[in-house]
């Protein structure tokens, strides 16, 4: 778990930047329970890297809960 704290924070972080409204540690601890998610289902018949694969699950569900929070359906991936 503690491998991917700093990819969750960068993420978490950059999505925070969306909106000053968004709680840095709501969307981290969203990004914590991702990451769980992630290596509960990752399978590695299908050729992908653990960390690649994570980060996405993470990055994806960081999003998904900022734009929920925000009321949009789409959220600047950059």
């Amino acid at each position: 778990m503690d491998t991917y704290y700093p990819v969750v924070k960068r993420i978490a972080r950059s999505a925070c930047h969306s909106s000053a409204t968004i709680d840095m540690a709501d969307l981290t601890q969203v990004g914590e329970i991702a990451v769980l998610r992630a290596i509960k289902t990752y399978d590695p018949s299908s050729g992908t890297n653990i960390h690649s694969y994570v980060a996405r699950i993470v990055r994806q569900d960081i999003y998904n809960e900022a734009a929920r929070f925000l009321g949009i359906f789409t959220v600047d991936h950059r």
